[in-house]
Parts: structure tokens; C-alpha cells; sequence
């Protein structure tokens, strides 16, 4: 009996071991201060008057890439819930959704769907944008006090994911340049405070805070250095700047010049970087990804099916649009410096690629072949072949779409 009270008690310590391991980070999250005062709802407030928005000029756009964006745009707001909800996954050739969802797809698209409100200037894109932000905002935003200022997280179960506050930023900063009328000053700036607050000594980032603090992700440095990018943008915020100089400088380093996850956000960064400060160093690591990104594009003289010119398989659809960013920001940057030969292989890639994606989109004629027309039109296919349809796939070619748009016309940054 003695022996199997011992036994019991080994068990018990052994597993309390465990679950007291396997809980350190979840606590630590946890032991982050919550603000009682985190907003529940958000207002929306539609607006009346257009003249309160700030727009570029919209003259000498590419008419054919407006409309594209302009369809995106209505293939997004076809697949926004009564609630501000995204219908994350569809199949046109079904005609039904699944139930899937990831918060940061929610966020990038909102981002993307602001950035189409920007060129297209259609007031139900804005309120799609708003709508979508808000639910963002409501259900998966956590303002808390962390190491002595209010820093935004973005809900992730017992731990947060570094992306969350990078693409939400993005969003956030975003339709606020557009609008001046819409108050999320506080969190922006709480948004920007926990990006900051994960930046180590040596320029990275913590990606993760509560479980897998030890874990690594090559997407989410490059998205919160882009929301940090666009952060001093928008504020002329001096330390922001001190922080993406310090994280561009340790990521370029950690990054092979391969096309990775980091490639299509950093590059981004990396050119607006040059436009403040300059740099060759930030020129050749730019110059260095966006080469391996534009590698095995289909150009015309190797081309068996016209269709895939500008692509980077016949497989793949949706997966070209992220590829391309890093060449169409890389270009900005080059033609910037007057480096004619880049710049020149990059214009052409970009364009060309430009021309694959607004191919593969569904058009109004082709979705009148599919059980639900209205809410196939304006999707991006996984391929042509598989005509599954994910938000992001949406997302990355808008943004894309205006990159190409404005800088064929401009050398500034969207």
C-alpha cells in the first residue's frame, strides 16, 4: 500500500512537472495586464459626405488593371458576413463555402479591400472595409499593459502571433490615411507599442508571446517590419524608424536571398527605408530577393500555352501574386536610383505578371457559367483547373494589382 501512495505521488509530481512546462508561456501571456476598458463594439458610421476622404490622384491610372481591382473589390464585398465576418474558403464551382477561418487572412484582406477603396473610390468598398475592421478589432483584438505601456494583441488561444498586430497595423494605418474622420489612434498606437516591445537587442523580433515562444516564423517578421513601414509613414515616428532600421538590418542578415516568406513584405519595407534614408546595402538585398522571385517566371518565347505567361507553373495561380511584390517593390526602388538595367527586368516581369493574374480572375461572362454568379465573379482560382477561392488569394492580387498600377505611373510608394 505504501509502495502504490509512492507510485501515486511520483505520477503526481511528474505530471504536474509537465503541465507547469507546458503552461509557462500560457501564463506568461496571460500575466499581461488586461484593459478593462477594451472596446466591445465598434461604431460604423457611414459616410455622407466623400469629401472628407483623402485620395491620390487618380489620373493616368491603367484603366484595365482599375477595373480588375474594381471587381475584386466586388467579389469581396460578396463575401463579407452580416457581422463583419470574412466567408473565408469558396468553391465558384460548387457554389459553397467552408467554414475554415485565420485571423491574419482576416486582416490582410481588410487591408487589401482599403487599398481598392483608395483607387476605386466606391463607397461600399470603404464600408466593407470598415465593417470588416471592426469585427477584426471587437473579437480578436486585446488591449493590455505590457512592461509599461498599452500594446495591443491579436486572440490566438494562449498565445500571440507577431503577424496579428503587423497586419492588423497595415489595415488600421491604412484606412485611417484615407479617412481622417475614423478614431483607432489608440490601436495604432498600442498596435505599434507590442511590435516594438518585441524587438530584442540584437534587431529580431519575438514571433511568438505565451506557448511557443521558442518558435520561429519566416512570415511575421516581414509583415510587422512592413506595418512599422507604413506606421512611419503615416506618423514620421522617429523611434519606429530606429526599430525598422535595426530589424531590416538583422533579417537581411537571417534571410538567404532566396524567395522565402519574407521576400514579399520585407522588399516593401526595404524600398521605403531607401526612400528615407537611402543605402546601398538595402538596395542589393532587395535587388538580390526580387531576382530569385522573378526567377522561372513563363515569358513568351517559352511559353506552350499563352495563358501562363507571367506565371511561375501551370499549377499555380493564386501563389503568383505573393511571389511578385518583392519584383514590383524592387522595381520602385531601382528605377528610383536610375538603375536602368534592373529596373528594366523588373518593369517587365511585373507587367507581364499582371497580365497572368487579371486572366485568371473570373470575369462577370465566365462566372455566369457557375451555380452562384455574383459571388464567383471577381475570384482568383487556386489554378485554373481547381476553382477554390481563399480571401488571400483575393488579397494578394489586389495589392499587387495596385502596386503595378501606381508604379507605372508614379515612382511612389501606395
Amino acid at each position: 500500500m505504501f509502495q502504490d501512495a509512492m507510485k501515486r505521488t511520483w505520477i503526481l509530481i511528474v505530471v504536474s512537472g509537465l503541465l507547469i512546462t507546458s503552461y509557462a508561456g500560457s501564463i506568461a501571456y496571460l500575466l499581461l495586464e488586461r484593459d478593462n476598458n477594451n472596446y466591445s463594439e465598434y461604431p460604423f458610421d457611414p459616410p455622407d459626405d466623400p469629401s472628407r476622404f483623402v485620395f491620390p490622384d487618380d489620373q493616368g491610372l491603367n484603366t484595365t488593371i482599375l477595373d480588375s481591382l474594381s471587381l475584386s473589390g466586388d467579389y469581396l464585398l460578396n463575401h463579407i458576413e452580416y457581422n463583419g465576418r470574412w466567408d473565408y474558403e469558396f468553391n465558384a464551382s460548387s457554389g459553397k463555402s467552408n467554414s475554415g477561418y485565420n485571423v491574419l487572412r482576416h486582416a490582410g484582406t481588410t487591408y487589401s479591400l482599403a487599398l481598392i477603396f483608395k483607387y476605386t473610390r466606391d463607397l461600399d468598398h470603404y464600408n466593407g472595409t470598415i465593417r470588416t475592421l471592426n469585427y477584426l478589432l471587437s473579437r480578436y483584438l486585446d488591449l493590455r499593459q505590457f512592461k509599461g505601456k498599452e500594446v495591443a494583441t491579436v486572440k490566438s488561444g494562449s498565445y500571440t502571433k507577431l503577424g496579428g498586430p503587423g497586419i492588423t497595423l497595415l489595415a488600421v494605418v491604412e484606412i485611417k490615411r484615407i479617412d481622417p474622420h475614423v478614431d483607432y489612434d489608440r490601436e495604432m498606437e498600442a498596435l505599434k507599442n507590442y511590435i516594438v516591445q518585441m524587438q530584442g537587442p540584437d534587431g529580431s523580433l519575438q514571433c511568438f508571446l505565451g506557448d511557443r515562444e521558442d518558435e520561429h516564423s519566416d512570415y511575421y517578421p516581414g509583415e510587422a517590419l512592413l506595418g512599422l513601414a507604413k506606421y512611419h509613414q503615416f506618423t514620421n515616428d522617429t523611434e519606429v524608424l530606429d526599430v525598422l532600421r535595426k530589424g531590416l538590418d538583422f533579417y537581411n542578415r537571417y534571410f538567404p536571398d532566396d524567395y522565402t516568406a519574407y521576400s514579399p513584405w520585407a522588399t516593401e519595407a526595404i524600398s521605403y527605408l531607401h526612400s528615407v534614408e537611402g543605402g546601398i546595402d538595402l538596395n542589393e538585398k532587395a535587388i538580390a530577393m526580387a531576382n530569385s522571385c522573378r526567377r522561372g517566371q513563363i515569358i513568351e518565347s517559352y511559353s506552350g500555352d499563352e495563358f501562363f505567361i507571367g506565371a511561375f507553373s501551370t499549377r499555380a495561380t493564386s501563389s503568383t501574386a505573393s511571389r511578385i511584390e518583392a519584383v514590383a517593390d524592387a522595381y520602385l526602388l531601382t528605377a528610383r536610383v536610375k538603375d536602368i538595367f534592373n529596373s528594366t527586368r523588373f518593369y517587365r516581369s511585373m507587367n507581364l505578371c499582371a497580365g497572368f493574374l487579371m486572366r485568371s480572375q473570373i470575369s462577370i461572362e465566365d462566372a455566369s457559367f457557375l451555380p452562384d454568379p455574383e459571388r464567383s465573379a471577381g475570384g482568383i482560382p487556386n489554378t485554373r483547373d481547381d476553382l477554390t477561392i481563399r480571401i488571400d488569394n483575393v488579397q494578394h492580387t489586389a495589392v499587387v494589382l495596385v502596386k503595378i498600377m501606381v508604379y507605372q505611373r508614379d515612382l511612389d510608394h501606395i
